[in-house]
């Protein structure tokens, strides 16, 4: 093969793999221990449709910092802090766990030049200093772990 029909292909290769890179600081594995959850999904309105963060607080409680779009106040980037048994940032992490969201590529982007607003995006941070993240515009991982944690805060959310 000629030289230049292989730097084409080194080319092709290189241009195929963008966007496959998990962004990690250290990573995370099976056994981490997680310090703080984000997750935002944003459309065409000036909000959020939903973005909460789940941070470490002490051995029995973590802070939720959540986006109420149920607020009566005319300001618009509303965010209301509460707190939550540890459980949920447990439960929170078994969920990161059993889905390896660890794993998540840092953009997933569509095949298709949709230009419809849906974004999101997912920062996973660890005890040991280790950070993830991982965002998307109109594409998103195949499995279920994100919509696991979402139901799991929505849930949470209605119950305060």
């Amino acid at each position: 093969m000629s030289k230049s029909i292989m730097a084409i292909l080194a080319s092709l290769f290189s241009f195929m793999s963008c966007g496959t890179s998990t962004s990690q600081i250290g990573g995370g594995n099976q056994t981490d221990t997680l310090d703080s959850f984000s997750y935002g999904l944003y459309g065409t309105r000036a909000t959020p449709e939903v973005e909460f963060t789940v941070e470490y607080f002490n051995e029995t409680e973590c802070k939720v910092i959540y986006f109420n779009k149920d607020s009566r106040t005319s300001d618009i980037e509303q965010r209301d802090t509460v707190f939550a048994p540890a459980s949920l940032l447990q439960d929170i992490g078994k969920v990161v766990r059993e889905h390896k969201m660890y794993k998540y590529k840092e953009r997933y982007k569509s095949l298709f030049k949709v230009l419809d607003g849906n974004a999101w995006s997912m920062t996973i941070k660890y005890m040991n200093g280790k950070r993830i993240t991982s965002g998307g515009y109109a594409a998103s991982p195949k499995d279920d772990g994100l919509r696991v944690i979402v139901g799991m805060m929505r849930k949470q959310i209605s119950s305060l």
